[in-house]
């Protein structure tokens, strides 16, 4: 079986290192995964197609913005609250997936009704964003933050109340319940951001072992501080040297474009809906090659990865219908 190693040469991933800071280990980490897979592969000489897309989509300006958090109440503390809780929302075939209509005759699935669930608990005037709220917020109150129609119900719902808890209590404690004092603690730094999210919130902490080697992966604690960072009225300083955000829409893409590829076994599982196993050897290979693929096309145009990220996932979306499915695991990190 071919390993990612002898698809991508190690001169072009020592190249993209010695210009980056790695400020959490990911892409050392990742780099040990993708030199020792065993079904995922990448493929560099698939990436300017892509590469050529995604610049155009940024010469446009045609990325996602502080729209994409909602009408209400557009802040650090609403966007970080989404963030908690954003995670798994794709369902099985034959099954309704999660959906909200709000407001009237808008219907949403996914991230877009997370994010309509805020603003609809804010327009019932739910304290939703205060902290002494979510302190105590119970299961019944989530089941109602997150009702969706036609009685579908969001998946992992425990979890997101047990992170909603969780993130009213750290927020209470370590920063007088704001996350914009948590922003100054870090001093408006991205990578100050996101390793006091990693000291205060245990949800966030996105690792994995592979081989007996330690991965970091850190999808929600990274987009948390660079979706703050898309706020036009806060300035965050160093999210370039942030990775991109691991999740299933993106090796979704890059599968479609060819740059990665999934032998067939693998291959069979994702295009079947198959469950993958949490922090399985094909889920850590699948997360690790999207974030390597998305430097080597950060490298290819010379844009931060953050940015490569951003109109990528909304590529995705755009392109939803013409793509093989996503692989899927139960997973409260992406």
């Amino acid at each position: 079986m071919m390993c990612v190693r002898k698809e991508v040469d190690s001169y072009m991933i020592e190249q993209v290192l010695s210009e980056r800071k790695d400020p959490f280990g990911i892409l050392q980490s990742t780099k040990y995964v993708i030199e020792h897979a065993d079904s995922v592969t990448i493929h560099p000489g698939r990436i300017r197609q892509l590469a050529n897309q995604i610049r155009r989509k940024l010469s446009r300006n045609d990325v996602l913005t502080e729209e994409q958090f909602g009408r209400n109440a557009v802040n650090p503390q609403k966007v970080f609250l989404e963030d908690v809780v954003n995670f798994c929302f794709w369902t099985i075939p034959g099954k309704e997936k999660w959906n909200i209509e709000y407001p009237d005759g808008c219907v949403s699935d996914g991230w877009h009704a997370l994010v309509a669930c805020f603003d609809r608990a804010l327009d019932e005037e739910v304290p939703v964003l205060d902290t002494s709220y979510l302190v105590a917020v119970t299961d019944k109150d989530v089941a109602s933050l997150f009702r969706g129609r036609h009685d579908t119900e969001i998946p992992l719902l425990e979890k997101r109340g047990e992170f909603l808890r969780e993130a009213g209590n750290a927020l209470m404690n370590g920063y007088d319940g704001s996350v914009e004092k948590l922003l100054e603690r870090a001093d408006y730094n991205a990578v100050n951001i996101v390793r006091e999210i990693l000291r205060m919130f245990p949800s966030f902490r996105d690792m994995s072992h592979y081989k007996g080697e330690k991965v970091s992966l850190l999808k929600r604690a990274q987009i948390a501080a660079y979706d703050i960072s898309l706020l036009p009225d806060v300035t965050i300083q160093d999210t370039e040297h942030l990775t991109i955000f691991a999740d299933y829409k993106l090796p979704q893409i890059l599968r479609g474009f060819g740059i990665v590829k999934y032998d067939p076994r693998l291959a069979d599982k994702v295009n079947s809906y198959t469950i993958l196993e949490a922090n399985s050897p094909e889920e850590v290979e699948i997360r690790a090659s999207t974030i390597w693929a998305c430097e080597l096309i950060a490298h290819e145009i010379g844009k931060p990865p953050v940015l490569v990220d951003n109109a990528l996932w909304h590529l995705s979306q755009d392109m939803e219908k013409e793509l093989a499915p996503y692989h899927r695991v139960l997973s409260t990190y992406y």
